[in-house]
């Protein structure tokens, strides 16, 4: 994938080989990396668009060469989640056609340096966060592995089980459940008295 140009390296990577992608993918990706951080957004632009290697990258922002190996690869799963890669199949134009939020098109002109907080600040539908994937929740790599393996892929999944189900969540345990639930309640405000465990 890196020794491919740009932005064919990222079709092949994220659409797989051979995929006819929308003309305006780059902007897309642009678009799309705005919901990120600007870390991951520009390390992950660093490495598939320049000549540059995980040192070389790792050396710009004195971190460590496995580091930034490790920031592409979360980079690289946060793109392939579904309504991202979604977006990034049909293209924002095509999306933009049926979608009338205002934000997103200036997100799109702007690209992703100023993109993701005019598109918060218009977000449609009070609930939106549900659809947050639980990658974005930064937990511990046992807590994600566990809700993965349980079939968790987002916030409102974990919502749908309730505190019962996801307390009997195999291999969880009480250390990773409180991890979870003091990330729902500091991130999104969930009520902290329906998720906490009576001592």
């Amino acid at each position: 994938m890196k020794n491919h140009d740009f932005p064919a390296n990222v079709i092949e990577l994220l659409l797989g080989e051979d995929a006819e992608a929308p003309v305006d993918f780059v902007g897309t990706l642009y678009y799309v990396l705005s919901g990120l951080s600007t870390r991951e957004a520009e390390t992950f632009i660093l490495y598939y668009s320049t000549e540059m290697d995980y040192s070389d990258i790792g050396e710009r922002y004195g971190v460590t060469r496995e580091r930034i190996r490790q920031i592409v690869a979360k980079t690289t799963r946060k793109l392939q989640h579904f309504s991202r890669r979604t977006l990034l199949e049909v293209g924002i134009r095509e999306n933009m056609a049926s979608i009338e939020v205002k934000s997103y098109t200036r997100g799109y002109e702007d690209g992703y340096k100023d993109g993701k907080e005019k598109a918060k600040a218009e977000a449609v539908g009070a609930d939106a966060y549900l659809q947050t994937p639980i990658e974005e929740l930064d937990l511990s790599v046992r807590t994600f592995n566990c809700l993965v393996r349980a079939g968790v892929r987002t916030v409102g999944d974990v919502v749908d089980m309730g505190k019962e189900k996801v307390m009997m969540i195999r291999n969880l345990g009480r250390r990773s459940y409180d991890e979870l639930v003091n990330k729902l309640v500091n991130t999104y405000h969930l009520p902290r008295s329906e998720w906490e465990i009576s001592t």
